[in-house]
């Protein structure tokens, strides 16, 4: 009842999966264990701390259901633990991933020294830096802490398995640049990463010239500014004595140009004149309705 329960008692739940007998029904228990598993893959860590010790049997059925499974976790997972070996030895390479997971999943800051400590421990053991370059090299998003574990080693395979994100990043000119430019606080520094992140350096002062209100967005926490959706509501007449009663209308970044929506958006919101619309690309007054674009306005 404890384990197939629809509505488990969390705490009994966890106490029981540290201490399940060998004969425990194998199917039963892995979905129990896997309840424990956020269905986002946002944190592995109730999964990770209770469930070290599990029978054999069990870890089988668990990575049996999670065969399918793609989230860069759940990868990491399956390809450091040992199927091969006796289930001492499957065992004893369960724990040392459920482990790997929890070091890459910690609230220390970014920079301080315990992060830096369970990164480097990471990079340092060969069975799971092998596992984090085949998942980095699979998977097209990953977390920062699994990228910042490669810049460590620094190897010729840690640095290919890097450039497919650098390249996508540069090619972009998006947040995703100004995630890859924060692994310069753990890189290792040599020749290869210290150019590359030069690189990255000077695509971002670059960026930050042509668009400073991406860099404010960026600053005020927003995610990519790709798409915007305002709606205003005001009562009255706007600049230039028009009557503007309502606005709603998607913004977007002209021409994809990094930061042009989010610059429509600040037009709007901080209220930069009414009555200017022309110095927003796209959008035209209507009154009791959504703007009109002009006539070969940007868009998606």
């Amino acid at each position: 009842m404890l384990l197939g329960g629809t509505e488990p008692d969390w705490e009994r739940l966890t106490q029981a999966l540290k201490k399940l007998p060998e004969d425990v029904d194998p199917v039963l228990a892995a979905g129990a264990a896997l309840r424990l598993l956020s269905e986002d893959g946002s944190s592995f860590w109730s999964f990770g701390r209770h469930c070290q010790q599990l029978p054999a049997p069990v870890i089988r059925a668990v990575l049996e259901r999670l065969a399918g499974d793609v989230r860069p976790g759940v990868f990491f997972l399956r390809e450091s633990v040992d199927l091969e070996g006796s289930d001492e030895a499957l065992r004893a390479s369960w724990r040392m991933a459920l482990q790997g997971l929890l070091d890459l999943d910690v609230t220390y800051g970014w920079g301080s020294k315990q992060r830096k400590a369970k990164l480097r421990g990471l990079a340092e053991n060969p069975v799971l830096l092998q596992s984090l370059q085949t998942v980095v090299v699979a998977s097209e998003e990953v977390s920062r802490d699994m990228l910042a574990v490669l810049t460590i080693d620094a190897s010729e395979a840690s640095l290919d398995a890097l450039i497919p994100h650098v390249e996508r990043a540069v090619l972009s000119q998006g947040w995703e640049l100004d995630r890859l430019e924060d692994l310069r606080t753990h890189a290792r520094s040599t020749p290869a990463l210290d150019a590359l992140f030069e690189r990255m350096e000077a695509l971002l002062q670059a960026r930050r010239a042509r668009s400073p209100a991406l860099e404010l967005a960026r600053a005020l926490g927003f995610g990519e500014p790709a798409v915007f959706m305002v709606q205003a509501v005001r009562d009255g007449r706007g600049g230039g004595g028009r009557a503007v009663d309502d606005v709603s209308s998607p913004l977007s970044p002209v021409g994809r140009q990094p930061g042009a929506g989010l610059a429509q958006l600040l037009h709007v919101l901080l209220g930069l004149g009414w009555g200017a619309w022309g110095e927003c690309p796209g959008l035209r007054p209507r009154r009791h309705g959504a703007p009109e674009r002009h006539a070969g306005a940007g868009g998606l």
